[in-house]
């Protein structure tokens, strides 16, 4: 009698490091991989590091090791100044090309209005940038204008829920006004907000904070759950570079964040 076993393993987590390379690109300004000994650690080498304030790290992830894991009952933040910013931060005091993208994957613990990043006061009226999701599940782009006095902001009409993956990529263009907005489900593989347009006012380069996980310097819009992988770049991501960021082939990387696999061994 020959018996054969069969003995399945399954990986729940990214099985890919850090899989998207971008040290190639002279216009990515920062990536905040979020990893576990290195929670605000600029990968880039441009120096952006953050101060972190409550963020501890999750083995729970979409790239590498680790996540970054905010909670909202303990005001978790992080933070660079714009005085700390290196040159060719976008949106740093100075800033003349205003030309703007962010990438980041998040998974809401709690559906709460917050920001996941924002350069952003606005109890001092230095309201510049930020990405945002709203108790009702809203993605939402806001841009300041007035010298960061006023904002606008653009909403996806379909609505996510606490407890999935999401990609997520902004994008500004300064010359133009023009944005997108485009939101990954990871659990249903599909594109759930594919928002694009114009802008009605030019964005204000003002001295607030870069902030993940809130605004104002951490007194408002508190996130609640994961964040990985923010990347930030200085020019306007086309939706293909944005979703090659996501399947971690940007830059001429491999692998498949959030991909599971099944082993059969004999």
């Amino acid at each position: 009698m020959i018996r054969v076993v069969v003995v399945f393993a399954l990986c729940i987590s990214s099985l890919s490091s850090a899989a998207n390379v971008f040290s190639g690109d002279a216009d990515c300004r920062a990536v905040w991989r979020l990893e576990s000994g290195a929670l605000a650690t600029d990968a880039t080498g441009h120096g952006n590091t953050l101060t972190n304030t409550g963020v501890t790290a999750s083995a729970t992830c979409q790239e590498g090791s680790g996540s970054g894991d905010w909670e909202l009952s303990d005001s978790d933040y992080m933070l660079i100044s714009d005085a700390s910013l290196s040159s060719g931060f976008p949106l740093k005091t100075g800033d003349v090309d205003k030309d703007i993208s962010v990438c980041f994957w998040c998974r809401m613990e709690s559906l709460v209005t917050a920001y996941c990043v924002s350069k952003a006061d606005f109890g001092s009226s230095k309201i510049s940038f930020g990405v945002l999701v709203t108790s009702a599940g809203k993605f939402g782009h806001l841009t300041g204008y007035n010298s960061g006095a006023s904002y606008e902001a653009s909403w996806a009409t379909n609505t996510v829920t606490a407890g999935r993956w999401y990609h997520v990529g902004a994008t500004y263009n300064g010359s133009t006004q023009a944005y997108t907005l485009r939101v990954w489900d990871d659990t249903a593989s599909a594109v759930v907000a594919n928002l694009s347009g114009t802008k009605t006012n030019g964005i204000s380069v003002t001295d607030a904070s870069v902030v993940l996980g809130s605004r104002d310097e951490g007194a408002d819009g508190l996130f609640d759950g994961l964040i990985d992988e923010v990347a930030v770049f200085s020019r306007v991501l086309s939706t293909t570079e944005i979703d090659n960021i996501r399947n971690g082939i940007f830059g001429a990387g491999s692998g498949s964040p959030g991909s599971r696999r099944i082993i059969l061994a004999q």
